[in-house]
């Protein structure tokens, strides 16, 4: 129980039923299809759920963007995806440069997620609708 404080806070972390009920929270946060970024091999990388994580193996099926490759995962290495990567999923067409430079932002914080992939993605996006405004 989040925000918790003295015998409440107590109480929740000793009671596995708080525990149990706030995992399954969680577990139904995520859904066939939904796209999430996966902690990998020391990275992060984006994938789909091809099928949710259950309450009886806390995994999901997971299937990677990058390659096609699919895995078992356990639920706690799956995040959300950034919301500017679902608000705006392609990048293309000249910009300004302010939006350039959003794209930089967004650029680096996907590489403090480990995601360089990703990144390199928003730089050369960047790079390339500047060339075309140029």
């Amino acid at each position: 129980m989040t925000g918790a404080t003295g015998p409440d806070r107590a109480q929740a972390d000793t009671d596995p039923q708080a525990g149990t009920d706030r995992v399954k929270s969680q577990l139904s946060s995520v859904v066939e299809g939904q796209k999430v970024r996966v902690r990998w091999e020391g990275a992060s990388r984006r994938a789909v759920v091809c099928e949710p994580a259950t309450s009886h193996d806390l995994k999901a099926r997971i299937k990677f963007l990058d390659d096609g490759s699919e895995a078992e995962v356990l639920f706690e290495a799956l995040r959300s995806m950034e919301p500017f990567e679902a608000e705006n999923d392609s990048v293309g067409g000249p910009l300004s440069l302010e939006e350039a430079l959003q794209l930089r932002t967004q650029a680096e914080k996907l590489l403090r997620n480990r995601d360089a992939e990703a990144a390199i993605e928003r730089y050369s996006a960047a790079i390339r609708r500047l060339g075309v405004c140029a």
